[in-house]
């Protein structure tokens, strides 16, 4: 029997696992009881191409043996079965990637803040060192001339023994030698009570062997192939988060079944939340799909458009070939059609919630608003459709309160021809700020939109219906007449000087035809991004040149009125100079940025104040 060292990043799961405390301990069972059912799946999809894999009378199962003598729990499959060097890969390494990204960030202080890691981080067979001291794996492969294999380990010293045994029946056996506080895991009423918890909808029979006899004990429910009257809503519930590992329920379900040219059965679950962690890694989302009842791809995210990758589900088609690969998906003129009939369904349930429960899809919104942004922008069959399912908050709003591009359209002012909004990284900033002052004054609703996706939403969908979107922050063409105006005879020697004074940070000093109250703003020229946007793709690459805002001036307020005076009376008054430099700093944290030079704008303020 040879010895053999985890490696470094199981160690440190095993760690965990071992020296910790878990509310949710008996997640281990459904673990193990989805690795055989995958194990399962797999022989039977190699049958599909290799002749003599499986006997045509095949009875699959999944057995789960307690022995109150031994102190032992074992789960037994006859699937496809493991050779010495699969049990190496399998069972002595973390084969994915996010798992071991996470595990080398992690410390001890904070498994105190995430007590069911183990639970909700899907790391599978490892979970069973959470009940037990010592597991053994007794393990066969599928080939007639392939050798039994023992791997063994008790975890104390992170090593484990692999050797060969006479073993002539395919499949893996889990034996888990229980520690003495985790008895309760060979109860009868126990087991069967897990494997209805997470378990029932396993398609395998799972039998529970009490050395007396056997009983099945799941429920094995085709969920999908059930008409949606005979369902119950728990049944809905508990086949998602068996499916899915979330420990809530879905947001909704859509159930149906297409019918024509292109039959299949679909049931797609909405979650409500993301799962807590950052991606979707930690959360089994994506399409399974079925040929006749016979899985052949497990949460391919290829089934629906990337930016509904949080949809998890199963497509069961009967006339698609047995051989679909997932790099067939794309070619596959059936699939292309089903991947299109069920986004459109899905968006239209979308819709429905968001028509009947808005306070749901608010908070379904905050979560995976994102993905349907990313979509308007990709997906140009279904941009209305997506451009409507977002919700934005709006200077006709409340800060509680949403709207959305229906709404908006429909209480236009008469002969408006744009979707007016604005970019903030805040409400409250967007609320606050003093371009939008003339057009709220004239009754026109203004759009709150974010940094960064929002800006690239409107640049690549520029118009909604029949009206184009307007970023109120950027100059526009009626400023270019300004020369014509009395005001601009006024103030046309100020407004040279201003320029050179703030000849470093601004692109233009200029009239304002958008300030009611407010003495100053800044805006950007057509086309360009906001402030926020600019400053992380600068963070990202260094070399992008950074753009200067135009200032607008409020040729009526008493403060710009005031300035005019100093100027005509002392154009070189320290006071003067003061005095603009305060005021396009101050529009420079209206804007949500920080003053050029703090401590020159805190000397400037306090000359002021004194």
């Amino acid at each position: 029997m040879q010895k053999h060292e985890f490696r470094t990043e199981t160690k440190k799961l095993l760690d965990i696992v071992v020296h910790s405390l878990y509310s949710k301990k008996d997640i281990f069972l459904r673990e193990l009881i989805s690795n055989s059912s995958d194990a399962i799946n797999k022989l039977r999809f190699l049958a599909l191409t290799e002749d003599n894999v499986v006997s045509s009378n095949e009875n699959f199962n999944i057995e789960i043996i307690p022995d109150r003598d031994k102190n032992t729990l074992t789960i037994k499959d006859n699937g496809i079965g493991m050779t010495r060097d699969e049990i190496d890969i399998n069972l002595g390494t973390i084969a994915r990637s996010g798992t071991r990204n996470y595990l080398e960030g992690l410390s001890q202080s904070d498994l105190k803040e995430l007590p069911d890691l183990i639970g909700k981080f899907g790391v599978g067979f490892y979970s069973a060192f959470m009940v037990a001291d010592k597991i053994e794996v007794r393990s066969k492969g599928f080939k007639p001339d392939d050798k039994g294999v023992f791997w063994t380990s008790n975890v104390d010293d992170y090593t484990y023994e692999v050797s060969e045994i006479d073993k002539t029946d395919r499949g893996t056996e889990v034996i888990l030698h229980l520690k003495e506080s985790e008895k309760e895991f060979l109860e009868d009423w126990k087991i069967s009570e897990l494997v209805k918890k997470y378990s029932d909808f396993v398609e395998y029979p799972i039998t529970l062997n009490t050395g007396k006899e056997k009983k099945k004990i799941n429920s094995q429910k085709a969920l999908w192939q059930m008409k949606k009257d005979e369902i119950e809503k728990k049944e809905y519930d508990d086949f998602y988060k068996s499916m899915t590992f979330d420990f809530k329920d879905p947001l909704s379900v859509v159930h149906y079944k297409a019918e024509g040219t292109n039959e299949f059965t679909a049931l797609a679950f909405i979650p409500s939340e993301k799962p807590p962690f950052t991606f979707f890694e930690d959360m089994k989302s994506g399409m399974n799909l079925y040929i006749n009842r016979i899985q052949v791809l497990s949460h391919s995210e290829e089934l629906l458009p990337h930016y509904l990758k949080f949809v998890s589900g199963i497509i069961d088609s009967s006339d698609l070939p047995l051989n679909i690969s997932r790099e067939m998906l794309q070619e596959n003129r059936k699939l292309m059609q089903i991947k299109q009939n069920l986004t459109k369904k899905i968006l239209g349930e979308l819709e429905s919630i968001k028509k009947e429960r808005l306070d749901r899809y608010v908070k379904f919104f905050e979560n995976f608003g994102n993905y349907l942004k990313e979509g308007a922008v990709q997906d140009a069959s279904n941009r209305e459709k997506l451009l409507e399912l977002l919700i934005f908050h709006s200077s006709s709003s409340q800060p509680h309160e949403f709207t959305d591009l229906i709404q908006y359209t429909s209480s236009m002012l008469k002969d408006q021809k744009e979707i007016y909004y604005l970019v903030a990284e805040s409400d409250d900033l967007a609320r606050k700020s003093p371009v939008q002052e003339m057009l709220k004054s004239k009754g026109f609703e203004i759009l709150y939109l974010e940094p960064g996706i929002d800006e690239l939403l409107i640049q690549n969908a520029p118009q909604y219906k029949n009206y184009e979107f307007c970023n109120i922050a950027e100059e526009h063409d009626s400023q270019k007449e300004e020369n014509a105006s009395e005001d601009f005879t006024r103030f046309k020697g100020f407004i040279e000087w201003a320029k050179d004074v703030l000849k470093d940070d601004v692109k233009d000093v200029k009239l304002s035809d958008k300030l009611l109250e407010s003495p100053a703003c800044l805006t950007r020229e057509k086309g360009s991004y906001s402030f926020n946007l600019e400053k992380a793709l600068r963070d990202i690459n260094k070399g992008i040149p950074a753009s200067k805002p135009i200032f607008e001036i409020n040729p009526k307020n008493k403060i710009i009125n005031n300035l005019l005076n100093m100027f005509e009376k002392d154009r070189s008054s320290l006071k003067l100079n003061q005095s603009l430099s305060l005021l396009f700093d101050l529009s420079l944290m209206q804007e949500g940025s920080d003053p050029r030079d703090v401590p020159k704008f805190a000397d400037n303020l306090l000359s002021f104040m004194s």
